[in-house]
């Protein structure tokens, strides 16, 4: 379970790095463990969230796309 996880978290950083998003890590204050997508829709565009979550370390990524859908 623990190297599912790792991949898990692996894939988000990589699909920062091809979002060319903006990626944050935080200190969790206990035991947490999970993956969550969002959006938001806005005027100018989409947002999305993807964060994970194991243990003690959580990852952020946050992209916009355009309101049209092109990038």
């Amino acid at each position: 379970m623990i190297y599912s996880l790792l991949i898990l978290f692996t894939i988000v950083l990589i699909v920062g790095h091809i979002k060319k998003a903006d990626i944050g890590l935080a200190p969790v204050m206990g035991i947490m463990i999970g993956i969550l997508y969002s959006y938001n829709d806005h005027e100018d565009g989409r947002e999305h969230w993807i964060q994970c979550c194991v243990f003690f370390v959580s990852i952020t990524v946050v992209w916009n796309d355009p309101p049209d859908g092109l990038n």
